[in-house]
């Protein structure tokens, strides 16, 4: 991949521009750069702002992300996040993207993804 990279611009592209190609963009920056998929995403979107890759990319790539061990700390589930909830009180709560931060009394931040 480095060769690629010395090489100049690359033009990667598909049907719309939105899906499949910011994908493939994604991966490529997760794995040559050890970019989380956030990061990478985040990156990829400045650049582009109609890329919007489909829930099974994202999957996918969060999959790689794995695998690249590029996950710091273990996602916990729903039900362990929700049992947690429920034992204390949100005190703010912020929506963005599609990342739900919750600060509450106990714990300083949750997210929920």
């Amino acid at each position: 991949m480095s060769i690629w990279l010395k090489r100049g611009p690359i033009l990667v592209h598909c049907a719309a521009g939105v899906s499949r190609s910011a994908a493939i963009v994604i991966y490529f920056i997760m794995r040559s750069f050890k970019w989380s998929y956030v990061k990478s995403f985040q990156h990829v979107k400045a650049k582009r702002s109609v890329i919007c890759p489909n829930e099974g990319f994202i999957k996918q790539l969060k999959q790689h992300e794995k695998l690249l061990g590029l996950v710091i700390f273990r996602e916990s589930t729903l039900e362990e996040e929700q049992k947690r909830q429920t034992q204390s009180k949100p005190t703010k709560g912020i929506i963005r993207g599609r990342s739900v931060v919750i600060r509450t009394q106990k714990q300083p931040i949750t997210r929920f993804r």
